[in-house]
């Protein structure tokens, strides 16, 4: 049986994380960071399509294009080494995600002020992310 993480809350770029406790197996570090790499990579590559679109079609697309990445990432079992750096990058990019979903409801609504709060607050958490894909190894995914 895999391990699998489980989302306990909800928030945009942005989210907590319950690490379901299973007896799995995780993968070796190298089939680890090729495939936890190749599923940041795909992302970047499908997500490109939108920056710079600025339109609200293109932040969702792009938001969707985060959250399947995520979902992928959740079922890795990372080797014992990685595991805890890996689950802090898991929550950084949960809570960025859940900070996009608050930021595209503000916007939406066109409340202009709770957009740039929710915005000032993400972009504090992406050091933080790119530090913590860093610690477990994960170069394409920084």
């Amino acid at each position: 049986m895999r391990c699998k993480p489980r989302i306990a809350m909800a928030t945009g770029a942005v989210l907590a994380f319950v690490v379901a406790g299973c007896g799995s197996s995780s993968l070796s570090d190298a089939a680890f960071t090729s495939k936890a790499n190749a599923i940041c990579a795909a992302a970047n590559a499908a997500g490109s399509k939108f920056e710079g679109e600025g339109s609200l079609s293109g932040v969702r697309s792009e938001h969707g294009v985060a959250e399947k990445a995520l979902t992928k990432l959740e079922a890795l079992s990372p080797p014992a080494n990685r595991a805890r750096s890996f689950h802090a990058f898991l929550s950084l990019i949960g809570q960025e995600q859940a900070d996009l979903e608050r930021l595209l409801t503000a916007a939406a609504a066109h409340d202009r002020a709770k957009e740039l709060a929710i915005a000032s607050a993400g972009s504090a958490l992406q050091p933080k992310g790119t530090s913590a894909a860093k610690a477990s190894g994960l170069s394409q995914c920084e």
